[in-house]
């Protein structure tokens, strides 16, 4: 059996110098178990997991949670591409297809492929529907249904979701799903080890309490999702009596030459990012109507950018605007203004343009809590700030960079295969940037790699074409190419023909 706390969150050790030594120690049991597993009986009785350090008062909890990997192999199973990421290819992920390979014929996926194409289920809602769940076994709810608990992401209804969570509680007994999870235990206590680790270097739950106003329940996990790729969620149960329990999904994207997750730094603004989302969000909803129209606006700006994030509506739009501000502001508070100048850069090259603003407005909030007690107080505050740009977005535009010359002209055509592309900037560019791409109708191969000019203001490359058209696009999905403050270039397209000789 799996031993859970009463939030279904599975119970984990924090760090510790005793933890690194365990993380030593659990890949030589991963390690050894991986190399066996497809010969180790069903059941088979592994190592006893090693006792628990005492919890740290800021610590946070982590966990690589049934509830989460259940949801994500269906999905999975059914190549939803969000999680079936190149990234997230892993030892795991191989011996979870060996194990659940002979039943893709089974109810929850065909159910799930039906919720797919009908109600868009998803991304964050395959993680929020993961959250609500007492346990995989039993598959029941923490909250009621009726009314609509407002975590549960609204892609699902009352009907929906029990329907799913019977299908999923025989999917999780006709596949044994218990003996997979027990043979990978190894691998999952490295991946927690390894996570707490990383959480451990900054008190990041502390700077949240202190910015909202308001306390992480200590029943709250950060939830791995060990076939997430580098997709991450904001998950979080609101119990009837109000208190709300936090559970971001953290995806693993990164591993080890040992197969193993690792987990940069830069995971843990991620993490921060994630924890944000269950204070904000409610707020922006219940302040809907009046920061819609800002929502609204930057869609209709920016929308290609944001729909390639998965943010294809107004109100998301604003869920993201405010939490990738919050994080900026509390980087540039806790880590400096560098720090925050870069995280600032990086949120709007991915077309948060008004990051900025509202990044010196939460500084505004965060200088006056005797005015602004909570987060939720300063609300007027962040209509108001959301108001402005949209106001006056020509001043944005004027930041945004634009292509001013391109080589060769649409519409060229061209007697050599070796073709020199050239594209002149009104201004510096950042030249760790990059946002050129192609489609012809043959390959092509690089023959000199793409370059800036020394001032930043022109990019070079050449490329050998087989012949027939070809269709470049500068930042085709609205991110890419950018200048020093992170504003994209527009979006712009072109295309020549390489003849025969």
């Amino acid at each position: 059996m799996l031993r859970r706390r009463r939030d279904g969150c599975t119970a984990s050790m924090v760090n510790s110098a005793k933890g690194r030594a365990m993380s030593r120690l659990l890949i030589v049991m991963w390690a050894a178990c991986f190399m066996t597993e497809m010969s180790t009986p069903v059941g088979a009785t592994q190592p006893g997991k090693p006792p628990a350090a005492s919890q740290a008062s800021d610590a946070i909890l982590v966990a690589v949670d049934p509830r989460m990997e259940a949801m994500s192999i269906v999905f999975r199973l059914i190549e939803a591409n969000e999680y079936n990421q190149p990234s997230s290819e892993s030892a795991y992920s191989r011996a979870a297809a060996a194990h659940f390979a002979k039943h893709t014929g089974h109810e929850a996926l065909v159910m799930a492929e039906k919720l797919r194409e009908e109600r868009s289920i998803g991304f964050d809602a395959v993680a929020s529907f993961a959250a609500h769940l007492r346990d995989v076994e039993s598959c029941e709810f923490l909250v009621p249904l009726e009314p609509w608990p407002e975590t549960l992401d609204a892609r699902w209804d009352a009907a929906s979701a029990r329907a799913f969570a019977g299908a999923l509680q025989r999917f999780v007994r006709d596949t044994e799903f218990s003996a997979f999870w027990d043979l990978q235990r190894p691998f999952r206590e490295v991946a927690e080890v390894r996570m707490r680790e990383m959480l451990a270097k900054k008190p990041i739950k502390k700077w949240i309490e202190k910015y909202f106003g308001d306390v992480i329940p200590e029943d709250s996990c950060v939830l791995i999702g060990l076939l997430n790729g580098p997709a991450n969620y904001g998950s979080s149960v609101r119990y009837p009596d109000g208190r709300v329990v936090v559970f971001p999904t953290i995806g693993a994207w990164t591993w080890d030459a040992d197969g193993l997750p690792v987990f940069p730094d830069s995971a843990r603004d991620t993490v921060l990012h994630e924890f944000c989302h269950p204070f904000v969000n409610p707020l922006v909803d219940r302040h809907l109507e009046t920061l819609l129209p800002a929502g609204e606006e930057l869609q209709k700006w920016r929308g290609q950018a944001l729909a390639a994030q998965a943010y294809g509506e107004p109100r998301t739009a604003l869920y993201e605007s405010l939490v990738r501000a919050s994080v900026t502001h509390l980087i540039r508070k806790y880590e400096g203004s560098e720090a925050g100048r870069k995280h600032q850069k990086k949120e709007t090259s991915r077309g948060f343009l008004w990051t900025a603003t509202l990044t010196d407005a939460l500084e505004r909030f965060d200088a006056d809590r005797a005015t602004y007690p909570t987060f939720k107080s300063f609300m007027p505050e962040i209509e108001k700030a959301l108001a402005r740009p949209t106001e006056s977005m020509d001043t944005i535009r004027e930041r945004v960079p634009m292509a001013l010359k391109v080589l060769p002209e649409d519409g060229s055509i061209l007697t050599d295969q070796e073709v020199k592309i050239r594209i002149e900037f009104d201004r510096t560019m950042d030249q760790s940037s990059r946002g050129l791409s192609f489609q012809s109708e043959g390959k092509y191969e690089v023959v000199t790699p793409g370059q800036f000019d020394a001032d930043g203001k022109a990019y070079t490359v050449t490329l050998r074409f087989k012949p027939g058209a070809v269709k470049a696009w500068i930042n085709q999905n609205g991110m890419g190419l950018f200048d020093e403050d992170g504003y994209a270039v527009e979006a712009k397209t072109f295309g020549f023909t390489v003849q025969e000789r």
